[in-house]
């Protein structure tokens, strides 16, 4: 099922594509967060349960430029079907249960983005009551061997940049990873501020799934950058050591 889009004579610079799946709560929370922004957009949310998604909620806003509910082949599928969804300049994925950090996240996000094709902002790192740290961008020309220069729910890309290397749609958790490796590789204009415009709630696949998420990595790292083996084992034994760390501190705070 499709909503049809609404129809809009001035078009806003930037889209947020919200993906959920029976995830009601984080999708109003998620919904709230797009709605408090002063930033003029539109706001496509895609769910891969046609029964779930809440539609009298979105058709009651006007923010909501189109609503995608079908059965899709995972969260990076339903990104690109997001992607091809929208209409603006820029795009920013937020998924169910993201939310910015404040009401004036994105405007202040859209003033620095430039002739920018993919701009790396940083983000807050939440567990319970007790964990925040924050993330802050990375130099992409020193951060890709080994990870995604910034977190997805802090990254604005141009979407005909997105469009012209498309969204691998074969992973589950380091599609982000992938995408910022395809960019940089095909020259985009990248772009750190460190300035935090968005709040990520740990516990998702790339906090639980360890080895899963370092598998996926090494695939990254095999078939796009072209890495040699000992430098994808280092990033390998790396990337074990961090995401240890992380997921032990979302048990601890969960805990409290």
């Amino acid at each position: 099922m499709s909503l049809e889009p609404l129809l809009n004579s001035d078009i806003p610079r930037i889209s947020v594509i919200t993906i959920t799946y029976k995830d009601r709560e984080g999708l109003r929370r998620t919904h709230a967060s797009v709605l408090s922004q002063d930033e003029r957009l539109d706001w496509i949310v895609v769910d891969g349960d046609p029964d779930s998604i809440d539609v009298p909620l979105l058709r009651e806003e006007q923010r909501v430029y189109s609503a995608i509910a079908e059965k899709d082949e995972g969260i990076y599928d339903a990104m690109a079907k997001g992607l091809l969804r929208s209409r603006t300049e820029f795009v920013i994925f937020m998924n169910s249960g993201d939310t910015f950090l404040d009401d004036g996240s994105l405007s202040d996000a859209v003033r620095e983005l430039g002739d920018s094709d993919v701009c790396y902002f940083a983000a807050e790192f939440r567990s319970g009551q007790s964990y925040r740290r924050v993330r802050a961008p990375r130099s992409p020309r020193l951060s890709i061997w080994h990870s995604v220069p910034g977190n997805q729910q802090a990254t604005v890309y141009r979407r005909s940049a997105l469009l012209n290397i498309g969204i691998p749609r074969d992973f589950r958790i380091c599609g982000d990873y992938a995408v910022a490796c395809l960019l940089h590789k095909a020259g985009a204009k990248e772009r750190t501020v460190n300035r935090v415009i968005s709040v990520f709630e740990l516990g998702g696949a790339s906090t639980t799934k360890i080895l899963d998420l370092c598998r996926e990595a090494w695939t990254v790292q095999a078939k796009i950058l072209r890495q040699s083996a000992p430098l994808r084992a280092a990033s390998f034994f790396l990337r074990i050591c961090t995401a240890s760390a992380t997921y032990l501190s979302f048990i601890l705070s969960s805990r409290k």
